[in-house]
């Protein structure tokens, strides 16, 4: 009866240590499966090999942070972050980064008006907090 416990104890760690390798191996290795019937998420050839031509840094700054987005931004965020994700694991070259352009800035509407002004139109978007209504500016912007 000790032998078998042993042996149960014997194989729990040798799991525990197998799904460590796999998780250790899984962080350096990026590989999205694509489930959807009509392959929505499969980059063509094309899009790769474009990707693999890039010699120099490709920056992207995504202006889709924050904490009060609806769920459809949420989403949005999301997807693009695998997108870009997907395209800096064929070439590093690519870089990204999500900012909130409104974030830490003293005025507000000031900020708002110049980034129109840039082109930068907003999406105003109602939200409901705790029985208050207010429109939040969202620039999905990259």
């Amino acid at each position: 009866m000790k032998t078998q416990n042993k042996n149960n104890i014997k194989q729990l760690v040798y799991i525990i240590l197998g799904i460590i390798v796999l998780n250790f191996i899984g962080s350096y290795i990026y590989k999205r499966f694509d489930m959807t019937h009509d392959k929505r998420y499969t980059l063509q050839q094309t899009t790769k090999d474009l990707l693999k031509q890039v010699n120099t840094p490709l920056e992207f700054t995504i202006m889709l942070q924050g904490d009060d987005f609806p769920s459809e931004f949420k989403r949005l965020q999301q997807e693009t972050k695998q997108l870009l994700e997907e395209f800096r694991g064929i070439n590093s070259n690519i870089r990204f980064a999500f900012e909130n352009p409104l974030e830490g800035e003293p005025n507000i509407n000031q900020a708002s008006y110049e980034l129109d002004n840039l082109g930068f139109s907003p999406t105003n978007i109602p939200i409901k907090k705790q029985g208050n209504e207010s429109i939040v500016k969202i620039f999905s912007w990259a």
